[in-house]
Formats: C-alpha cells, structure tokens, sequence
C-alpha cells in the first residue's frame, strides 16, 4: 500500500481525485481516505499535529501493510521555480540540526534537494540554514514518527514549491492548482520507486 500524508486538503484534494479515495467517516480524529491501494492522512499544520498523526495512522494501519510513506505537501524555496515538485533527500531540524537522509535514485527524474523543518513560517532566505533548502513546517517530524515503524527505504518526501518564502501565504485554491500539475510527476515518481 502507498501512504501518503499531507497537512491539508488542498494538498490532498488532487490525490484524493485522481486516486478516487472515498473518506473513511469511521476513522477519528483525522481525516483519512482509503482506495485498493493507496491510502491518506491529512494530520494539520504543525510539529505536533504532523507527528502525532503519523504515530497515530500506523497504530490503525500495520506497517507491515506499507510499501511506501510519503510525506507529501508545499513547501518555500528561493532556487526552485513555483510548481516544481522536489524529492528531499536531507531533511533537517531546523531548530537541533538533526537531520534524516532519504534514499532516491537520481534515474528517477526528479530534482532532489534539502528540506529544513522550521516551527514558525519562514517569510524570508536569512532565516535559511542553506541557501538551497526548501523549507517547511512538518516533513521532520512526520519521518521521525515514521522511521520508529519503517525502515527509512520505505519513506519518501515530496515537497512542491508554493512561494519563494514571502510573507504572502498562497491561497487553497493556488496549493491545489500546484499540487494537481505536479500529481503526472509524482505518479510516475513513486510507481518507479515502487518497482524498484
């Protein structure tokens, strides 16, 4: 089973179409869907609400069910254009410096780069550990409550690029418009990744 998790429904709304996954109204307190294959969790904004909903989705779901998890959603950056849906190999704690290193075959044909976790948003690149990095609020603390339950070959991290870290938050509509012209990438992405 593919897992995705996501922070919000915009993010979600275009996997929950083109995946046709039905909300499972049973499961509380989250928002989760469920098809054949794949499955989603939408767990907030934030340190806590990311990590407790991924501890939370594998007591319900057995990890031994899971061919892959995938922390997916938007993220800012100030070298990757608008739209670009990016594979975060090094995810940091931008707060610790603690940091997880991810596994993606460069044949793969998605950009790879570093993702920093801050725990307030980023309005501009001073505040970057790397000038690089993409930056987020959840991707950290997903893998950390992840990686207690799969081993880190079975996590991936896709962040789509929302803003160039402004001030100006994109809107939900904007966040589902990126996130649908990035799905034809990703798909591909992860059903390679799943035959590998």
């Amino acid at each position: 089973m593919l897992l995705i998790q996501t922070a919000l429904r915009c993010e979600a709304e275009p996997f929950i179409q083109h995946y046709k996954l039905v909300q499972d109204d049973a499961v509380l307190p989250y928002k989760f869907f469920r098809g054949e294959t794949t499955a989603l969790l939408i767990s907030g904004v934030g340190q806590e609400k990311a990590e407790a909903a991924t501890e939370w989705i594998f007591s319900l779901l057995s990890p031994s069910l899971i061919d892959l998890y995938v922390n997916l959603g938007i993220a800012g950056s100030v070298t990757h254009p608008i739209g670009t849906p990016v594979v975060c190999t090094t995810i940091l704690n931008a707060e610790t410096k603690e940091q997880f290193q991810l596994h993606s075959p460069s044949d793969l044909k998605l950009p790879q780069g570093t993702l920093e976790t801050h725990l307030t948003p980023v309005g501009s690149s001073e505040c970057l550990l790397n000038q690089d990095s993409l930056v987020d609020m959840e991707a950290y603390f997903c893998l950390r409550a992840a990686s207690q339950f799969l081993p880190l070959e079975k996590i991936q991290v896709i962040k789509v690029v929302s803003d160039a870290l402004s001030d100006k938050k994109p809107t939900k509509e904007h966040v589902t418009q990126l996130l649908r012209g990035a799905l034809p990438d990703i798909e591909t992405y992860l059903a390679n990744y799943l035959n590998l």
